[in-house]
């Protein structure tokens, strides 16, 4: 199972079956199997009030990227931009400065100032990075430690 990557682009979350696989089975471990996290209006008003909170808290002058994933879609959304749903994306001054970047980009734009990584878990897998994790990579960490 994967995500259906052209729905995904469209904002709709929606998985993708591509086959099946035997394995062995060991109860501790299997990892728990993927679940779509279903909308609600609830987790709707919770994205935008971490939305609203981070916009609130973003210094000036300081380089912010936004990994993959509805909630940080929402801040974008906010902020009256098209931030990628599956991308990493950079903003400055609460503008987006570039979209759908790479560790490079991401090196070179924070080169010499202050910068903050702005990433929330992905639902339903167990996961803290998914989609994004190559983007931002060790280097990308230890370059601001």
């Amino acid at each position: 199972m994967d995500v259906h990557e052209e729905a995904f682009r469209a904002g709709r979350v929606s998985a993708e079956l591509y086959g099946y696989l035997l394995v062995p089975y060991e109860q501790y471990l299997i990892q728990t199997a993927k679940i779509a996290s279903p909308v609600t209006e609830s987790e709707l008003r919770n994205q935008a009030a971490i939305a609203i909170h981070v916009i609130e808290s973003m210094e000036p002058d300081v380089l912010y990227i936004l990994g993959p994933g509805t909630t940080t879609r929402t801040i974008g959304d906010l902020l009256d931009t098209k931030k990628t749903l599956l991308g990493v994306d950079l903003f400055l001054n609460k503008t987006m400065i570039a979209n759908d970047v790479n560790e490079k980009q991401i090196l070179e734009a924070a080169r010499g100032r202050k910068a903050a990584i702005i990433i929330t878990p992905i639902g339903g897998q167990g996961f803290i990075f998914g989609r994004g994790t190559n983007r931002l990579a060790p280097k990308s960490f230890t370059k601001w430690a």
